[in-house]
């Protein structure tokens, strides 16, 4: 039998091969290290870029995943670490909470996404303290230790906990 980790390889790239500036590609690998996913870091972001497909992600994402699969002829090519998060979560066999597969919980991590990426910065970060309160106040509760009220870890988790520490540290130099 044939396994999905030797039809596919993943490849992640970053703008201008900095892995550790963009919140997008360190929520990515810190997701792809939790979860297990088996996706390499490549260099140069250059190199994607010479490919047609790949020049559409060369200015508009801080990080590109790339799938090359031994049963398509042209890699799939995916930007943003939203995107790349939701993809992986249907591609890739990781555990329910990642990602819920039930409509209604899924909804309340698209819902955080969706106000994620209006609210944060260039750099992905979410930099004032309205934006703090919003995530205390709508995506945290008090029963739950969990973005979005739930009980185990989501990738919004990952996405929250890297976006908010800028912010933190502010707060707690004050």
């Amino acid at each position: 039998m044939v396994t999905n980790s030797e039809t596919r390889k993943l490849h992640f790239y970053a703008q201008n091969d900095d892995f550790t500036s963009s919140i997008d590609t360190i929520t990515c690998l810190a997701l792809f290290q939790a979860a297990g996913i088996p996706a390499k870091q490549k260099k140069p972001f250059k190199e994607l870029t010479e490919t047609a497909e790949g020049k559409k992600f060369l200015f508009v994402y801080p990080c590109v995943l790339e799938r090359i699969s031994t049963l398509r002829k042209t890699p799939t090519i995916v930007g943003g670490a939203t995107n790349i998060l939701r993809f992986i979560y249907q591609t890739e066999v990781i555990d329910y909470h990642w990602y819920p597969q039930n409509p209604l919980e899924r909804s309340k991590l698209d819902q955080f996404f969706s106000w994620h990426a209006m609210a944060r910065n260039s750099q992905g970060f979410l930099d004032t303290l309205e934006n703090l309160k919003v995530v205390e106040q709508y995506f945290l509760t008090s029963i739950h230790p969990f973005v979005c009220g739930f009980s185990d870890m989501t990738i919004c988790d990952v996405t929250a906990f890297f976006a908010i520490l800028p912010i933190w540290r502010t707060v707690l130099d004050s």
